[in-house]
């Protein structure tokens, strides 16, 4: 992962977690698909990020789609927070930035929980999404 720019180093401190709450939670099972006996799980996963018009608060969501062979789940957390007085300015790749940096790891434990929950519940065992380091999971910063 590569380092930092000053924006974000400057961000993180005066960047305030107003709320992080889930935005999709969806499971779908096929009745007429038996289960196969094993399945390679490849999640897809995207990053919509944006800020409010007058750039002192911003969103990100993380959300996760899998086909599971016997059905598809998908799970969205979205987290907002307030730029502090002080910060830089909040701009699409700032934001996303940041999310490489500092969103997605608070957003992760929330996505698995999701998705373990979820598939508890539609197919009858959780799907237990592995833990995953700091930066296995990024997001290009547009220009």
């Amino acid at each position: 992962m590569a380092e930092p720019s000053a924006d974000v180093r400057a961000l993180v401190p005066l960047a305030l977690l107003d709320e992080l709450t889930f935005v999709e939670l969806h499971a779908v099972r096929r009745l007429d698909v038996a289960a196969p006996d094993d399945v390679e799980i490849t999640p897809q996963y995207t990053l919509d990020a944006g800020t409010s018009d007058d750039a002192t608060r911003f969103r990100i969501v993380l959300s996760v789609a899998l086909d599971l062979g016997v059905g598809d789940v998908r799970v969205a957390v979205a987290a907002y927070y307030t730029a502090q007085d002080g910060a830089p300015t909040l701009s699409q790749a700032l934001v996303v930035e940041y999310a490489n940096e500092v969103g997605v790891m608070t957003m992760l434990p929330f996505l698995r929980q999701g998705i373990a929950d979820v598939t508890q519940r539609v197919f009858g065992t959780p799907l237990l999404m592995p833990v995953m380091p700091r930066g296995s999971l990024a997001f290009p910063v547009p220009v």
